[in-house]
């Protein structure tokens, strides 16, 4: 376990605390949460009863939409503070792994402009072990017996040559893998619940490695309803 602050002197914060992983397989908790770009009364309501409800959670994944992406009067920076004030002391004690949904992308003065989110590389530390050019926005993770694996599947929709080296780059992290358990965590669902989309080129790469490699649990978002298959 470890202890820091931030500041110095009479300016320097609370103590947070952080326990590392164990090293060899151990089972463990993590929470999972989806498109939270709602405003900070829900948000906030909603990341404190999953900490409530498990405080023993070693981290949490985000699967896209953090944030809504600037609509309306709202710019990045504002929704970025809603973001943070919501998870409070939370995101101090506890890692998160995101991956950025389409909504990381919009311009808050130009909707249709697909760059990502200005915040998100400043706001973040996340691996860098990814495909060229998504770096801390497609990575992957061993844990406690568990490999995770974290993928971009907005660049995966609209860019071939992204799709192709994440498809190859994902099945190189299922082929040689030494963990027991496998978890893929991305925006777009292989299948959606909304009758005018489907994410076929995110299907079509990623569900033969699923069957074929066996993944024991996918997590996605983007529909804002709740589904199982």
């Amino acid at each position: 376990e470890y202890a820091y602050r931030v500041g110095s002197d009479a300016n320097a914060s609370e103590w947070f605390t952080f326990r590392t992983a164990e090293e060899t397989p151990a089972p463990f908790r993590f929470i999972w949460l989806g498109d939270t770009q709602g405003p900070i009364s829900l948000y906030a309501r909603v990341i404190r009863q999953a900490y409530r409800t498990t405080p023993d959670a070693s981290f949490m994944i985000f699967s896209g939409d953090l944030v809504d992406g600037g609509s309306s009067t709202k710019l990045h920076d504002d929704e970025w503070g809603d973001w943070h004030q919501a998870a409070g002391f939370i995101v101090s004690g506890l890692p998160v792994a995101a991956t950025p949904g389409n909504h990381e992308f919009y311009d808050p003065r130009v909707r249709g402009k697909l760059n990502l989110n200005r915040y998100w590389r400043p706001g973040f530390t996340l691996p860098e072990n990814g495909p060229a050019g998504l770096e801390e926005t497609a990575y992957s993770f061993d844990y406690q017996g568990v490999r995770f694996i974290i993928i971009n599947s907005d660049e995966m929709t609209r860019n071939e040559a992204f799709a192709l080296s994440e498809t190859r780059w994902v099945e190189g992290l299922l082929k040689n893998n030494p963990c027991r358990w496998t978890v893929m965590a991305f925006h777009h669902p292989l299948f959606s619940t909304a009758a005018n989309r489907d994410n076929s080129v995110v299907r079509e790469n990623l569900k033969p490695l699923i069957d074929k490699y066996g993944v024991d649990l996918v997590l996605t978002g983007h529909d804002h309803t709740y589904a199982r298959g």
